[in-house]
């Protein structure tokens, strides 16, 4: 994905990630400075979520100078460790990334949702279920949805910075475990060899290559029930369907941006 973009235009890798703004008591004029934005990274403002206090104070607490220090200060000090690094399989990396600092990415940076028609906040973002057409906007560039953050040129630099904690891998590995990795091109993107420490032998290139028919009915072997539209329905069926008739089955999901459905906050024991 990341290669694809790239051939088309320049689009540079965070080096490291970006600070919060300077406390004005410390250093006031950088705390103006940071109002600027000149490299397009300052911090973008939080926001209430009418009835979901818990939303709104996560919101808050993402963009705190202090998670800065204590969850992203961390995780790029641990994932440039060459000792550590070499301790994973490409598959942990992943996953620990994946799982961790990845959704926290995209909130930490996300600007207030609004309605690409008129610009009005909708604190709550885009119903998955919803696809009119005013979603499909350039100006819609969320980047607590997967449906439009890529539109946001933050998305870029902060997956760029991800990609490049591989390269930081294998030379992790290079150093601790000489041999145990190799290089090797699959499908024209620069991957590795199958071994102890790379458990997948093909990178994910998009839906085609990983079982999701972007074109259904022209590929033979290919189920319909991967189709767009079905999946459509099923994401509508699955957010949209009586209240009553289903939360006797599970516990419905809270309505919020798909990167931050499952993050809660850290209350004191």
């Amino acid at each position: 994905m990341l290669g694809t973009a790239r051939s088309m235009q320049d689009l540079p890798s965070w080096p490291q990630f970006p600070e919060p703004q300077p406390p004005l008591e410390r250093d006031r004029l950088g705390f103006v400075r940071y109002f600027d934005n000149h490299d397009g990274f300052a911090l973008p403002p939080c926001w209430s979520a009418p009835d979901d206090a818990d939303y709104t104070q996560w919101v808050s607490d993402i963009k705190a100078a202090e998670t800065y220090h204590s969850n992203f200060q961390v995780w790029e000090s641990q994932y440039r460790d060459p000792r550590y690094l070499a301790k994973l399989s490409l598959g942990q990396l992943g996953s620990e990334m994946e799982l961790g600092l990845h959704d926290w990415l995209h909130m930490r940076w996300a600007s207030v949702p609004r309605d690409p028609s008129n610009g009005a906040p909708v604190p709550f973002a885009r119903d998955p279920a919803d696809f009119a057409a005013r979603w499909y906007a350039p100006e819609n560039d969320f980047l607590g949805d997967p449906f439009s953050s890529h539109v946001n040129p933050v998305f870029w630099h902060f997956h760029g910075w991800i990609d490049d904690r591989i390269e930081d891998w294998f030379r992790a590995h290079e150093r601790f475990n000489p041999g145990e990795v190799s290089r090797l091109e699959v499908n024209g993107v620069a991957w590795f060899a199958p071994g102890r420490w790379v458990e997948i032998g093909d990178p994910w290139l998009g839906p085609d290559t990983h079982g999701c028919s972007t074109t259904p009915g022209l590929q033979q072997g290919r189920s319909m029930e991967m189709d767009p539209e079905i999946m459509k329905l099923a994401l509508r069926i699955t957010f949209g369907a009586d209240e009553e008739l289903l939360k006797g089955l599970f516990k419905r999901v809270p309505q919020r941006p798909w990167y931050a459905r499952h993050l809660k906050v850290k209350r004191e024991a």
